[in-house]
């Protein structure tokens, strides 16, 4: 199989930069075993963007030093990308705008250290390697890997990436202080993602990259702090609308809990009629009915308390005793409990009408 050189033909393709014309075609771009140790000025190894051709194979013992440029490459098969660590240099991947109708296999065989980009790149398939010992399938990290516009259709692998390692991957985005330069964030690739796994099935996946995706946001995106503090409360409650049950749960919660203190605040004389009582004897009390005056329940009044669109009248007639020691504790308890009320509704309102999915 034969290069293209500086403009010549040659057959044996070590120690020096590899240029393949952009306007080439090969039927297949091959070097096994190849190894590339030079670089041109731009620290590339390899020049190949642009070439066309049926597929490319990068492996069994391919090494390149520097950059292997593949930029606007039209590969109507797939390409097989597994170089070695090389014994001097970084190896990297400029394949941005790349269109590759086949797989691309990414299989290297130690950690690649360089730049990787695959921004606005194409393929049916993505296959990498998440074996063990293979961190992060020796994707780069710490902001060395670019997806921006990465569209796949397909993921595969003999060691398949777990939905917490797909996200791992989609960060190495992100420099450990990327929160301090924010234009990095780009939604697409956690879009791209969720898609796919929407499209094998594998629903409970497709909604653990949609929260990563705003949670993430708050995280390296550029939020005004209201923003900022609406997205974490989001985050923390009902998972931005993908587990509005967080909400009915709370609400839940609540109602039991002022249903237990109401009982207790019964039984303690905390409770005392609010209404006109003028005129009734005996005096109503909590713990007894009486005629013509609406009975104490401590189940309608947690409903009255928690739940701001219902009301069954219990607080307007029954409410906190001024002159019963730590009187003060009941009504503020109340207050919090009513507020409390009000945002869970509000979450569960947002959840269920889909508002809280909303950027």
């Amino acid at each position: 199989m034969l290069f293209i050189a500086n403009d010549r033909y040659c057959s044996r393709v070590q120690s020096c930069v590899r240029r393949l014309r952009p306007v080439q075609y090969a039927s297949l771009l091959a070097r096994r075993g190849a190894q590339l140790s030079g670089q041109d000025d731009q620290g590339v190894s390899l020049r190949a963007g642009g070439i066309k051709a049926a597929s490319i194979y990068l492996n069994d013992g391919f090494t390149a030093a520097g950059m292997i440029w593949l930029e606007s490459a039209a590969i109507s098969g797939s390409a097989y990308l597994a170089p070695q660590k090389p014994a001097d240099g970084i190896t990297g991947l400029d394949a941005a705008h790349a269109q590759i109708a086949g797989t691309l296999h990414w299989i290297p065989l130690a950690q690649v250290e360089g730049l990787v980009s695959l921004q606005g790149a194409a393929a049916d398939q993505l296959v990498d390697d998440w074996g063990s010992g293979r961190n992060n399938a020796f994707w780069p990290t710490d902001g060395r890997l670019h997806l921006d516009g990465f569209v796949y259709s397909r993921l595969g692998g003999a060691e398949p990436a777990t939905v917490k390692q797909r996200l791992g991957w989609l960060r190495s985005q992100y420099k450990p202080n990327a929160s301090k330069m924010p234009a990095l964030f780009a939604a697409q690739p956690y879009e791209q993602l969720a898609s796919v796994y929407r499209r094998a099935g594998q629903d409970t996946e497709a909604r653990r990259v949609a929260i990563a995706r705003r949670s993430d946001l708050r995280n390296y995106g550029n939020l005004s702090p209201p923003r900022r503090i609406g997205n974490w409360l989001l985050d923390q409650s009902i998972k931005y609308g993908y587990q509005t049950w967080r909400a009915v749960a709370g609400l839940i919660s609540l109602f039991v809990i002022v249903l237990a203190s109401s009982i207790f605040a019964q039984h303690h004389g905390l409770i005392v009629p609010v209404g006109n009582v003028t005129n009734l004897h005996p005096t109503p009390v909590a713990t007894r009915c009486v005629g013509n005056y609406p009975c104490f329940y401590p189940a309608g009044y947690a409903i009255d308390t928690v739940v701001p669109i219902i009301n069954v009248h219990q607080a307007a007639y029954w409410g906190p005793s001024g002159r019963a020691p730590w009187t003060w504790i009941w009504v503020l308890a109340t207050w919090i409990a009513t507020a409390l009320g009000w945002a869970l509704v509000t979450l569960l309102v947002a959840g269920y009408t889909g508002l809280a999915r909303r950027e």
